[in-house]
């Protein structure tokens, strides 16, 4: 018989946080789940954790150093369960996660993600409890989820959520060509085909640690520092681009900051050519304007006319 849940964990150069992971899988209170662990190629002893743990519920997976994407969707596709979980590496759930979960799915069958609350443990020991714009103990639907991403904190994270496994195959599995938030990239897609279910209860944690950081802080100086060729449109771009991230990324809803203006700079700058770089940002640009333009915040609506002028200077069709 197969399970409720798949709990897919990626891994990569863990060793040291790993076990404590698995063991708050393990100790969940819901007990029909198995857990798939994609080494994506760690080049420490996480694997060496893992094996250490006895438990038929895991199912290690090894593949060469493809990213976090590809680990998702490596487990994703091995999965059995009816329904997907994710849970980083280095994060942690309480024992109640996937019990509350699956009351989420209950008592919302037909919603395309389910997200529980997720609380930040800082690397000085603090705990940063998260404000998401409902009332404490909320349990339902969030209404227009682009518009409440404007105003308050994203609701869900890569390691408080749960996906009905036939919703990858309408929606696709996580793009392997993000440098990063391929996770929200994901999220997002989600939410403009399904409704998204979540409640206001702590059952996720997230783990900040200094590679967290380091990479965080790769993603910013690579998001606003394009490494490009000194050409005119080039630097017409790049000057559009970073004066606008600068005045607006606190400000407006990550669905523009991180899909739209991340993805497009980071995934297609690096491209060869000049005009395919500048095809897939416009392609990226008409993705985001399906969206009801009443779900869009008045920045976001700046944010896409300043895209589609930086288009047209390119005189590009």
């Amino acid at each position: 018989m197969n399970p409720l849940f798949s709990v897919v964990i990626p891994l990569y150069n863990k060793e040291l946080v790993v076990k404590r992971a698995i063991d708050s899988v393990l100790n969940q209170t819901e007990e029909n789940f198995e857990i798939i662990i994609v080494n994506d190629g760690s080049t420490d002893k996480s694997q060496d954790e893992v094996e250490k743990i006895n438990s038929k519920r895991i199912n290690l997976i090894v593949q060469e150093n493809q990213g976090a994407s590809a680990a998702r969707n490596k487990g994703i596709d091995h999965s059995k369960g009816k329904y997907v979980a994710f849970l980083d590496g280095d994060d942690v759930w309480k024992p109640n996660h996937l019990q509350l979960q699956k009351k989420l799915i209950e008592k919302f069958p037909d919603c395309g993600l389910y997200a529980t609350a997720h609380e930040i443990h800082l690397k000085n020991g603090k705990t940063k409890c998260l404000e998401f714009g409902v009332k404490n103990g909320f349990e339902g639907i969030i209404d227009r989820f682009f518009k409440h991403s404007v105003y308050y904190r994203m609701p869900v994270c890569a390691s408080s959520v749960v996906v009905p496994k036939y919703v990858f195959c309408r929606v696709g599995n996580f793009d392997t060509d993000y440098i990063a938030a391929e996770d929200l990239d994901m999220w997002y897609r989600i939410a403009l085909k399904y409704e998204v279910a979540f409640s206001n209860n702590v059952t996720a944690i997230y783990k900040q640690d200094n590679d967290q950081v380091e990479r965080l802080s790769i993603f910013k100086n690579k998001l606003n520092r394009p490494k490009v060729n000194e050409t005119y449109i080039q630097r017409l771009a790049r000057k559009k681009t970073e004066y606008f991230l600068k005045d607006y990324i606190k400000d407006v809803d990550l669905y523009i900051t991180n899909h739209l203006l991340s993805s497009s700079l980071n995934k297609f700058l690096k491209n060869s050519s000049n005009v395919e770089k500048f095809r897939q940002f416009k392609e990226r640009v008409k993705y985001v304007k399906r969206l009801e333009i009443k779900n869009i915040h008045i920045l976001q609506i700046i944010l896409i006319k300043i895209c589609l002028k930086i288009l047209r200077k390119l005189k590009y069709k």
